[in-house]
């Protein structure tokens, strides 16, 4: 049975691993992002901002009471002298004073309010367009994080692509210069070939080693990093799948046009600007007449009401008519705020406009850089033939075919690095077009 068990295991171990696309793995990013899981909690925060903004325009109802002992029960002292003058000798038998019980020494009262606003000076519809400013600015921030993270996970993918196929190269480079260094030994072993050309190899091989070991250190640190985003264990395994990149790149201007309407920093900025000179709509609505309806029950147990309970409904104002220039002055402040953010808003415009021209040139550099690259990998694959073969039959030294061997590994390094490079402008330029 336990042998069963164990080759069952090496069985689903032997499985290959699911490739991930760049979709799936935004998905799964998304999902782990803290970031982002922040930034979705603070759109919640301003959707709930706005539902207190128009509940404020609504009906209020409040309720309060309380209960008392005193230490004594509240007396009105009445003086009975003038009426004592006007009975005359039947005012005698009048004492001088009376003292009338007002209430017991303990009791309760209670009061229900209900208000409805009717005028407020613009603050409530103000208060609402302002509670929507911030709800706009925070699903453009969320849009913002989520984008910086898709941009970090494309990245972070392409990264292990490169990495995984720089390794390769460098362990294909040691491979073949471990061959060519038997064959200058078995050459040697024959006579043909001096002991420099033995201690050349050697040394070929010894730097083919050290970069191969430095790039499996940096695709593992690739891999870690790409890992960390999908939030799984550093050292899980790592499969990425590429796909391929859109053939025909829009003008300058039709991605500036994009970026105009998609990029969520622009967004914020607009509702930031809004916000706030709604907000200053709120605080100048502080200066003029606050009117509301109200109707009141209040209810008191005391036993020399005739009615303990009572009734009311009306209007009620408000208005501060002198506050010294207080609330100009804090309209204006809120006025000024949003004149700052007006600006900063035209200086990002420029400023992605400036970003969508350095992402565009960079695809097309790396394009440019990707299609020269590979002429070059051709041509460097036929040179080491050509020296691997004028070696053998005797007719080139030893140092010819490892420079050749080295010419073709870094040909292909930089066709890799090219090919890369390319995909990672790409999406950079989806960045800065809003499109991401």
């Amino acid at each position: 049975m336990h042998s069963r068990i164990m080759l069952l295991a090496l069985c689903v171990a032997a499985l290959p691993l699911a490739a991930q696309t760049l979709p799936q793995a935004w998905q799964q990013a998304e999902r782990a992002s803290q970031q982002l899981l922040a930034q979705q909690a603070e759109q919640q925060a301003a959707a709930a901002g706005t539902r207190a903004a128009r509940a404020a325009a609504g009906a209020q109802l409040s309720i309060g009471g309380q209960w008392q002992q005193r230490d004594r029960a509240p007396m009105a002292q009445a003086d009975l002298d003038p009426l004592r003058t006007a009975l005359g000798a039947l005012g005698n038998a009048l004492p001088a004073g009376l003292q009338v019980p007002l209430d017991d020494d303990h009791g309760g009262a209670f009061e229900a309010v209900a208000r409805y606003p009717l005028y407020t000076g613009g603050k409530l519809d103000a208060l609402l367009q302002a509670a929507l400013s911030g709800e706009a600015l925070a699903a453009a921030a969320t849009e913002r994080a989520r984008q910086d993270v898709r941009l970090e996970v494309a990245t972070a993918f392409y990264n292990v692509l490169r990495s995984r196929e720089l390794n390769e190269v460098a362990q294909q480079q040691w491979q073949a210069l471990q061959a060519l260094r038997r064959d200058v030994g078995a050459l040697y072993g024959q006579g043909v070939v001096a002991r420099v050309d033995v201690l050349g190899a050697d040394v070929a091989v010894a730097d083919a080693l050290q970069k191969q070991l430095a790039a499996g250190h940096a695709l593992s640190l690739a891999q870690a990093a790409y890992n960390r985003l999908q939030g799984v264990a550093l050292d899980s395994p790592v499969w990425p799948e590429p796909a391929p990149l859109a053939a025909t790149l829009p003008s300058e201007a039709e991605l500036l046009q994009q970026a105009q309407q998609a990029r969520p920093e622009l967004a914020a900025l607009r509702a930031a600007r809004d916000g706030q000179q709604y907000q200053a709509g709120v605080t100048a609505a502080a200066a003029r007449p606050q009117v509301a309806a109200f109707a009141r029950y209040q209810y008191s147990q005391n036993p020399m009401l005739v009615h303990a309970g009572s009734a009311a409904i009306g209007i009620g104002v408000e208005w501060q008519l002198f506050d010294s220039g207080l609330v100009r002055a804090r309209a204006a402040g809120d006025l000024a705020r949003a004149d700052a953010i007006a600006a900063r808003l035209q200086d990002a415009q420029s400023l992605i406009a400036l970003d969508i021209r350095r992402a565009r040139n960079s695809v097309l550099d790396a394009a440019e850089r990707e299609r020269q690259a590979s002429a070059s990998v051709a041509q460097a694959a036929e040179f080491l033939h050509i020296q691997q073969q004028r070696y053998r039959n005797g007719l080139a030294p030893q140092t010819d075919v490892l420079l050749a061997q080295t010419r073709d590994a870094d040909a292909r390094r930089a066709l890799l690095n090219a090919h890369h490079d390319h995909a990672q402008a790409y999406w950079q330029l989806q960045r800065a077009s809003g499109r991401l």
